[in-house]
């Protein structure tokens, strides 16, 4: 059940369609090990004033919150070797590449070309540049500078719920979301972002 509390991301904004997926601790186990070790649980023990902004119960809650409030847009694999995601946003019209170790995904069985669902969460920074790595369409909405892509599927076991997702998205939306990734695909100097939750709304070194 997901808890309609929010407490690390933006009240006054609603998404048009909106996740209500749970987090799988154990699907978030394979992208980032480090979040349960025994010393990463220690943490929460520590009195909230002394907690790294990264210990875990924070992320937990945090990719919670993504999950079930920010916006599941259209996302397509376009690549499996090396396996990358275009991940769309109606917002900026545009698509962000992610990028993945095969070996953390083989569990889904995609081929290039399967449909999945990314939840986005943005922000604007009013001297922030645009990012490299996006570039931005005509029919953007000019709210945000970045947003933050999350592949669903790969985190959560709310199937019927990520069905209804892809069912919400308009065939206009996959044929952008599969136009813009040639786009950058074919073009040698496109910037790849990390595809592991935590690191997607960045760029890969």
């Amino acid at each position: 059940m997901i808890d309609h509390t929010l407490n690390y991301h933006d009240t006054n904004t609603r998404a048009s369609n909106p996740g209500r997926v749970t987090l799988s601790h154990d699907k978030l186990r394979i992208f980032h090990p480090e979040l349960f070790t025994i010393r990463t649980r220690f943490l929460d023990f520590i009195p909230r004033r002394l907690r790294s902004s990264m210990r875990a119960k924070y992320i937990f809650n945090l990719l919670s919150e993504h999950l079930a409030y920010g916006d599941g847009r259209a996302a397509l694999v376009v690549s499996t070797k090396p396996y990358m995601v275009a991940t769309y946003t109606d917002e900026m019209d545009c698509v962000a590449i992610l990028r993945f170790l095969p070996e953390s995904v083989a569990f889904m069985n995609t081929n290039v070309g399967s449909r999945l669902i990314t939840v986005n969460t943005y922000s604007y920074m009013q001297d922030e540049i645009e990012h490299p790595d996006l570039t931005i369409g005509p029919n953007r909405l000019g709210h945000f500078t970045n947003f933050w892509p999350i592949i669903a599927d790969f985190l959560t076991d709310d199937f019927d719920q990520l069905n209804h997702l892809k069912s919400c998205i308009s065939d206009v939306e996959w044929r952008r979301t599969q136009e813009l990734a040639d786009l950058k695909l074919a073009d040698s100097s496109t910037k790849i972002r990390y595809g592991y939750p935590m690191l997607s709304h960045q760029m890969a070194t």
